[in-house]
């Protein structure tokens, strides 16, 4: 149980980072 927590935090995490770069990349251009 605790595992499919882990890894549903880790995609929650990999996805806030993933739209944080694009936002990122947008801003500089």
């Amino acid at each position: 149980m605790s595992t499919t927590i882990l890894s549903f935090q880790n995609r929650v995490v990999i996805e806030t980072l993933h739209n944080e770069g694009r936002s990122l990349r947008y801003i500089a251009n």
